[in-house]
């Protein structure tokens, strides 16, 4: 290996181009990235530097995804994973979907470290998806094992042994040892989970020896730390000690600092059923240290309650009642975290929403043209019914002239005006301070009643969204959007909007367009205005902004000034009674990054079966220097 280190290492030394260092650089990275964590790194963020402003994209790429290997190794989920958000968004790009279906598949991983079992599974059956539209089959089988292990962590072990056994046949057809042993050691702890014993060491060496013959020493450590715990399972407890003291050698000489707090709490396990009290307490402090800096809270938790189990037998009773509170505390907040992680349905959702996502942003603008186009079409047909009705009928055409003539008007004025917004959006978008936005809104059937999301822009730099629950069949969306363009259209350039709903109401209430309708039986429609950075809701509890972290409702009929970075959140239900706790959705929602938080909202009202009657909207301000003219689509 030494040899082979230093021949490239002089080949680098000669290499002019920064294509040829940078493949020099990763080879060097990849040499080291089993046996010296600190070396790897190094050479692979040599690799990003040389690359970092050349227009090779695909490179930079390759350096972020090899940076975040290492860091995976490491324990530093955070860090890996913004490795590979940036990697992500290059092959996505580049349309590169076998390299994308790789980084989807370890952020999957990398979230299934961190205990988010249900954006693991998203990220997941993204990979999946891609896999199967460039047919390939390993990465198919990849996919599939990491699938296993997060069946497994939320204790489906049968669940996980499919998946395994799949990816061990897949892998032993292919003839890829390494991966294979990696299939046999998650089937052996499975199996151990399901107390087989003598199936679980069965997989165990058959995994032990793969990794022995291939000289993989981060392999060999993982399947002696897992042989330590079986042992201690059937109370083997001298053959538990050798393992784990042998796994803790190998992964301290490779600075692995995640899988080395795991073997210590292993072994103080073991020195407890030894009655080696200090040596435990010791080996588990040791385990801690190393484990808060990770965010593992899983694993924190357990070394809590391990530390109080040993402090009580050494009947200290005060140092094991505050280890078992710390225990109490993280466990609560894993345990409130599980209801978002419902995910069988995650998964049979995941297909028929990804084909959905493309084609709902087109098909409402060119839904409502079509549909203007229809009503201006019908509208002057029924003009010329009545014209001719009207001749035939000398003694009634003066009332039905003087009717036609305001409902023409107000026809054709209202489709004028929302055909020329329509237009304006599509080709001048207006005016707005929102960069980025998603929506989770019910799927519109036959059933009434149904939520829709609508938005027009005013002279200068007003906007007006408001959500319109549509009651009955005559309450057309459409026609409450023309008689909404009516009322814009009578309000000065900058207008004041103070009880903009009671004014929208009252108008909506006398229009020639719905008056035939009531806002008590037919429809509601609840209004939002948007001012430069400021942000005005008449209705209390239905928006919410988060800034600097922190969530609070919009106050009912104030304006309230929005800074870069904030979040604004617009929800609605159709349910009769009580609505959805909304708030509390929200709260969750700000944990994850933006992109993430569409498919985490979706996902969490299909579990409390709210997503056929809810519609949650999301909107990110942007920097007024930088972000002037972007369009709010809501």
């Amino acid at each position: 290996m030494g040899g082979h280190i230093d021949s490239l290492v002089q080949v680098l030394a000669l290499a002019h181009s920064d294509t040829a260092k940078h493949r020099l650089l990763i080879d060097i990275g990849k040499s080291y990235r089993d046996s010296n964590y600190v070396r790897a790194l190094d050479y692979f963020k040599q690799s990003l530097d040389v690359v970092e402003h050349s227009r090779y994209k695909a490179h930079i790429a390759k350096s972020y995804h090899m940076i975040s290997y290492v860091y995976t190794l490491q324990g530093e989920v955070d860090l890996a994973l913004s490795n590979l958000n940036n990697a992500l968004v290059i092959y996505d790009a580049l349309g590169d979907d076998g390299e994308s279906a790789g980084i989807s598949n370890d952020i999957g991983v990398a979230y299934k470290n961190k205990g988010k079992y249900d954006v693991a599974t998203h990220y997941l059956m993204r990979a999946m998806s891609l896999y199967e539209k460039t047919h390939d089959v390993l990465g198919i089988a990849r996919v599939t094992n990491n699938l296993g292990q997060v069946q497994y962590f939320m204790r489906n072990y049968a669940s996980a042994i499919e998946h395994f056994t799949h990816y061990y046949e897949v892998n032993q057809q292919l003839n890829k040892p390494q991966a294979m042993a990696g299939a046999a050691n998650n089937i052996a702890s499975a199996y151990l989970e399901l107390g087989e014993f003598d199936k679980a060491i069965d997989y165990y060496f058959v995994a032990l020896g793969i990794y022995d013959s291939l000289g993989f020493r981060l392999g060999q450590a993982v399947i002696l730390d897992n042989l330590g715990s079986l042992f201690y399972e059937i109370a083997r407890y001298d053959e538990a000690l050798k393992h784990h003291q042998e796994a803790i050698a190998i992964f301290e000489e490779l600075q692995s600092t995640s899988r080395l707090a795991l073997s210590k709490q292993n072994l103080a396990m073991v020195l407890l059923k030894q009655h080696q009290l200090d040596r435990a307490i010791e080996e588990l402090n040791m385990a801690r240290d190393m484990v808060q800096p990770l965010g593992r809270i899983e694993q924190l938790r357990d070394i809590y309650l391990l530390l109080a189990e040993a402090h009580e037998m050494g009947r200290s009773f005060q140092l094991a009642y505050s280890f078992l509170k710390e225990y109490r505390v993280l466990n609560d907040s894993i345990v409130s975290t599980e209801t978002l992680q419902n995910i069988e349905r995650i998964k049979a959702e995941h297909e028929a929403e990804k084909r959905k996502r493309t084609e709902e942003a087109t098909s409402r603008m060119l839904a409502l043209n079509r549909w203007l186009v229809v009503a201006v079409s019908v509208a002057l047909l029924a003009l010329l019914g009545l014209l001719a009705a009207m001749q035939r009928n000398h003694k009634l055409r003066r009332n039905h002239m003087a009717r036609l003539n305001g409902l023409n008007q107000a026809l054709l004025d209202g489709a004028a005006r929302l055909l020329n917004t329509s237009a304006q959006q599509l080709t001048s978008p207006p005016l707005s301070p929102f960069v980025e936005e998603w929506s989770v809104a019910p799927q519109q059937g036959p059933l009434l009643p149904q939520l829709h999301l609508r938005c027009q822009s005013l002279q200068g730099h007003t906007l007006l969204a408001y959500i319109v629950l549509q009651r009955s069949a005559q309450a057309q969306p459409e026609l409450v959007d023309l008689a909404v363009s009516q009322f814009l259209a009578q309000l000065p350039a900058e207008p004041d909007m103070e009880h903009i709903d009671l004014r929208l109401h009252r108008h909506l209430a006398s229009s020639s367009l719905t008056a035939h309708l009531s806002l008590a039986t037919d429809y509601s429609i609840w209004p939002i205005a948007v001012r430069g950075y400021s942000v005005l809701c008449p209705t209390l509890g239905m928006a919410s902004v988060c800034s600097n972290g922190q969530l609070s409702p919009l106050p009912d009929g104030h304006w309230q000034v929005l800074c870069p970075g904030d979040l604004l959140y617009v929800q609605a239900t159709a349910e009769v009674g009580p609505p959805a706790d909304f708030m509390q959705l929200i709260n969750t929602l700000v944990q994850y990054p933006f992109g993430q938080q569409r498919d985490i909202a979706a996902n969490s009202l299909s579990i409390v079966e709210m997503d056929r009657t809810s519609l949650i909207c999301a909107l990110r301000v942007g920097s007024p220097s930088t972000d002037s003219n972007h369009q709010i689509t809501i």
